[in-house]
Formats: C-alpha cells, sequence, structure tokens
C-alpha cells in the first residue's frame, strides 16, 4: 500500500552480534539478523541451522497426558468405539487425518466426525454427539476445538460418553467436563510451548501413545510418517514458526519436498510440481484447496484425501479442486459487492471510516472471512463481513495492527446472541432485531478507540544494507534461515538510494523493475497492486530517476546456465529528491 508505515526494528545489543560473529564466523549482518530473531549464543544458533527430532519435548510434559493416555489404552484393551471429532478448516482436518492414520497403522478401527460448517457451526455440536450416541462410542477425543464447549461436554457425559479434549485455543473461566484436556493454553499446564497447532497436540498425543501401542502390537510405526499433516497445519493457522513449531515444519516440509502422503502428493500434482514447497506454498496452494471443501461441501472431502484412503482418492482430488476454484469465483463476486457496499457509504457520509461492518443476506457463509481479510488489506479498518444463515446473521472480522477486535465485539456484546475469537480475527450471530444497533455501536467504538496510527500498515524492516552485501553465499545463509513465518519472517531489508534503471507492467497488476546501487545492479517484481495505487506507483516512476526501497531477497535459477542469482521481491518503495 502506498501508506505504509515503515518501521526499522532496533538494532540487537552489539555485544550479543559480537559474540556471535566471533563464534559462527559469519558477517556482521547475518549476526544482526540472528540476534534480532532471539539468538544469543553458538549454540542456539546450532539448534536454530539444525532443527532435531531428538529436540522435541517430552509429551507427558503436557498436563494430562498420562490420563489421556491411559484412557484410550483402556479403550483399546476393552475394544470400546472411539470417535475422533474435530474442525472443518485446515488444522482441524489434518489433526483428524493425523490421529485417523496412527490407529488405522495398528489396526484400531475408528470413526471421525466433521461438523457442517453451514448447518452445526464450530466445535462440538448437537449433531455430533447424536452420531456418537447411534455408533454407540464411548470415547470422544476432539482435536482443534472443544475447550469453551462446556454445555455440549456436559450433554456428553450425561451420555455415558468420556471425552479427551485436544485443543490450543484460550480457554475461558470454565474448563469442560473431561477426562483430560490437553491445552498448553490451560492455567494449570506448564508445558514449555503453548504455540502447537491443533494438529500438534495431536500429534504429540501420538507421540505420548507410540511407545505402548508399538509394544503392544508388536509394531514399529514412525510418527514422521504423519509430520507432512503437521507442517500444513502450521503454515496454514499462521502459528509462530519458533520452538517445536519449527522443528515440526523443518521436517515436515522435508517430507512434503520428497515422500508426502498420498493425498497430499495428489494436491501437489494440480499445481506447478516444479515449486520449492516452503511455508507460503502451502499456504497458498495446499491450504485453500483443503479449506474450499469445509467452505462449499464439506470437509469429510478433505480428510477423505489427506488419509489417501478413498478409493475414489484421484476423483476426490479434482473435487477439491473445483471446490477452491468455485470458492474463488464466489469469494470475487462478494469482494465487489462488498468494495461497492464501502464505497457508497464513504460517499454518503462524506467522511473516512473508522470501522466497518458491510452485510449482504446472500453472501456465501463460507467465504466470509476471506474477504473480510481482502477487505482490510485495501481500507485498513477493523472490518466486519455479515450475512444471513438459518434466520440470523452470522459474520466473520478482521482487524489491523494492534487494534483488538475481539474487545471491540465484548464492548458490544449486548448486541450479538453470541461471539468468539482473539484479537485479530472473530465470528459472531446477530439476531435481526440487534443488527442495526450492533453497526451503530461498533462504528462508535471504533471512532473512539482507533488511534491515526492505527489506520496505516506497518511494514517492519530487519535491517538497513546497501546492495553490495546481497551476494549469493549471503543468500544461502539465509536460505537456512528457513522455514520462514510468523517469529521467524524472511528477511526485509531497506536500501537508499538507488536509481532506477529500467520498468515495466505486466498482467495490469505486477511491476517488474531493475535498480542500482553504486555497481550492483538487481531485479526486482512487486506482486499483484491495485488499480489506483498502480497508477501512483506508474507516475513516480515516470517522474523519479532515484528511490528508496523495501524487499526481501531471494535466490531464483537462470534455466538456461543453471546458475543462481539474486532477486527482489519489492515490498514497496518511495522516490528520494537527489
Amino acid at each position: 500500500m502506498i501508506d505504509n508505515q515503515w518501521r526499522l526494528k532496533p538494532l540487537p545489543e552489539p555485544g550479543v552480534v559480537h559474540k556471535l560473529k566471533k563464534e559462527l564466523g559469519i558477517s556482521k549482518t547475518l549476526c544482526e539478523l540472528l540476534a534480532q530473531r532471539g539468538i544469543k549464543n553458538y549454540q542456539e544458533a546450532k539448534h536454530f541451522f539444525l532443527p532435531k527430532w531428538e529436540d522435541l519435548h517430552n509429551p507427558f510434559l503436557m498436563d494430562d497426558m498420562d490420563k489421556a493416555v491411559d484412557r484410550i489404552l483402556y479403550a483399546i484393551d476393552n475394544h470400546e468405539n472411539i470417535l475422533i471429532y474435530g474442525d472443518y478448516d485446515v488444522d482441524g482436518t489434518t489433526s483428524v487425518s493425523l490421529m485417523t492414520l496412527f490407529f488405522s497403522a495398528f489396526h484400531i478401527p475408528v470413526e471421525y466426525y466433521i461438523p457442517d460448517r453451514e448447518k452445526e457451526g464450530y466445535g462440538l455440536s448437537d449433531e455430533g454427539i447424536q452420531f456418537a450416541i447411534q455408533k454407540n462410542i464411548k470415547l470422544i477425543i476432539t482435536l482443534d476445538c472443544g475447550i469453551k464447549s462446556i454445555d455440549k461436554a456436559q450433554k456428553i457425559a450425561k451420555a455415558g460418553i468420556d471425552l479427551i479434549i485436544c485443543d490450543h485455543h484460550l480457554p475461558g473461566e470454565e474448563l469442560p467436563i473431561a477426562v483430560a484436556i490437553l491445552d498448553p493454553k490451560k492455567p494449570t499446564c506448564n508445558y514449555p510451548f503453548d504455540e502447537l497447532t491443533g494438529c500438534g497436540i495431536g500429534f504429540k498425543l501420538c507421540q505420548a501413545l507410540a511407545p505402548y501401542l508399538n509394544q503392544k502390537f508388536k509394531a514399529y510405526v514412525e510418527l514422521k510418517n504423519y509430520v507432512d499433516l503437521v507442517a500444513l497445519s502450521i503454515a496454514c493457522d499462521i502459528v509462530p514458526i519458533n520452538g517445536e513449531n519449527r522443528i515440526l515444519a523443518y521436517y515436515g516440509l522435508q517430507k512434503i519436498r520428497k515422500k508426502p502422503l498420498p493425498g497430499i502428493q495428489k494436491i501437489k500434482e494440480l499445481t506447478d510440481t516444479e515449486r520449492k514447497w516452503d511455508i507460503a506454498d502451502l499456504v497458498f496452494f495446499i491450504g485453500p484447496r483443503i479449506n474450499a471443501a469445509g467452505r462449499l461441501k464439506h470437509a469429510k472431502y478433505a480428510v477423505e484425501v489427506l488419509t489417501g484412503q478413498s478409493e475414489y482418492l484421484q476423483e476426490t482430488t479434482d473435487f477439491l479442486n473445483e471446490s477452491n476454484a468455485e470458492r474463488r469465483h464466489i469469494e470475487q463476486k462478494i469482494i465487489e459487492d462488498a468494495y461497492l457496499f464501502v464505497d457508497n457509504k464513504l460517499k454518503v457520509n462524506n467522511h473516512d471510516l473508522n470501522g466497518i461492518v458491510a452485510y449482504q443476506s446472500d453472501w456465501h457463509k463460507g467465504v466470509i472471512g476471506i474477504v473480510a481479510s481482502k477487505m482490510v488489506e485495501r481500507y485498513y479498518r477493523p472490518t466486519i463481513l455479515l450475512t444471513f444463515s438459518n434466520g440470523k446473521w452470522v459474520g466473520s472480522g478482521r482487524s489491523v495492527h494492534d487494534f483488538d477486535l475481539y474487545e471491540a465485539l465484548n464492548a458490544c456484546s449486548q448486541h450479538l446472541e453470541q461471539f468468539g475469537g482473539h484479537k485479530y480475527a472473530a465470528g459472531m450471530t446477530i439476531t435481526e432485531d440487534k443488527l442495526q444497533d450492533f453497526i451503530r455501536d461498533f462504528e462508535l467504538y471504533c471512532q473512539n478507540n482507533i488511534q491515526e496510527h492505527q489506520k496505516k500498515p506497518v511494514l517492519e524492516i530487519d535491517l538497513e544494507i546497501p546492495f553490495a552485501k546481497l551476494t549469493v553465499s549471503f543468500l544461502q545463509t539465509i536460505e537456512r534461515m528457513e522455514p520462514f513465518g510468523p517469529e521467524n519472517m524472511r528477511p526485509r531489508f531497506l536500501t537508499k538510494p538507488v536509481r532506477l534503471n529500467y520498468f515495466s507492467i505486466r498482467n495490469e497488476k505486477h511491476i517488474f523493475l531493475r535498480f542500482q546501487q553504486d555497481n550492483y545492479s538487481y531485479d526486482g517484481i512487486m506482486f499483484n497492486i491495485e488499480d489506483d495505487e498502480l497508477e501512483i506507483r506508474k507516475n513516480w516512476l515516470n517522474q523519479n530517476n532515484y528511490f528508496e526501497v523495501v524487499y526481501s531477497p531471494e535466490l531464483a535459477m537462470d534455466k538456461k546456465t543453471e546458475q543462481r542469482y539474486v532477486q527482489l521481491i519489492i515490498k514497496d518503495f518511495k522516490p528520494l529528491n537527489i
């Protein structure tokens, strides 16, 4: 965006940088990048660059893990029916797939259940409980849900069914009735890492069960067989990629690149198989296809693909791909409607909006969350989109930097039938008679509480460096800092002044540029620029010779020479008067 706030991170403590440089023998710039990521010495750097499977924590450090293992072993010994209950998003479907595959490896029969997004909504549902009763289930294991299902847990207990909850969301003041609750965010849990995904919690349960089941069935099931599912959940749930998540993502990406589960391989084949398959590729190419099933049809199709157990695996994978294409078409129509809604409101009000609520009765419930994110990118305001479903308005909201959306909803809670979420994303249900009151109070809350600096996106920059530092060997070391993601983003640099040598606009939304500083010249790409912004940037490029530029450098391959070279993924640039 044109009005990005550029924010250089503080330089790390010089003593730490000097120590790292002495111990590692690498450049000062690389040491500064490591120190910014909390790495202070050789040992920590070693763990960072070379994640080790053996460094995963003992699963029994998680509160209630012993109870969960004992109850599952009892169920297996007594041939009780077990139900795996998950959510309909990527984290939920990978969780269910992981647990199903794990038990299947020991020939332990299990059922699984995922609620219908449209009819049942998130978490434990009455329909799911009824399914368990009909199947004579004696133990339900929830994954990526359950921590706030107080009422549903009581119903499950009254039905004579035991419950194990595996969740990673923040609990409320009251915990549900359960044999065991595996959630590192639980107040009584002192597990060393509390940012696992729902699938990650399921993985820890499998890690705890594996030695007992291997011994019981005289088998050996390798947990690394399922780590690609965990990596997929880490990428798509946008959790910090540090601690255990870094280890699991590191090994999961290796497996996805070399020998993924058959279902993931099928999805890979639907896209450009020459991709590197990093975290971003999982987010943009695999995640949406898995999510599309739950958004438009039913998430069970995603589980069928991820477990590779459908006899029609290719057909089901194609169905996911078609659902994703349909989702994109629906999404684009809602985007157009929502942009028009807000632009008309801006004209009528004749002033800036501090918060946005857009609604239309026929928008698709499964897509409005994605569109809310697009709205934040365009208008950079706390945004809620609402559609009419089952006689009520249901919505999804997204927020801007450092504005607490959950607190905003809490301030308007008298108008909400129910709501939940966190600082940057939330969902809500509103009755027809409360809609306008909610819109009025939400917009008023935003007007009174949003700060001017929160109305512009923040572009975090690691360091200011000259082009001279962008050598292939420098970039090779940066590549070893992968996997990139929250808490370990791909480094962004600022360089100035740079001279513009060339630019072109392709597909009416991408700018290709060549910048030079001293004797160093690099090609760069800036992707997917909005029409109005594109015109402004085109004028800059036509009228100016010198710029300051923010970018992430990457290594690309020249297919003819098979030589690697440096290219810039440009995040922003501004003209300089020289």
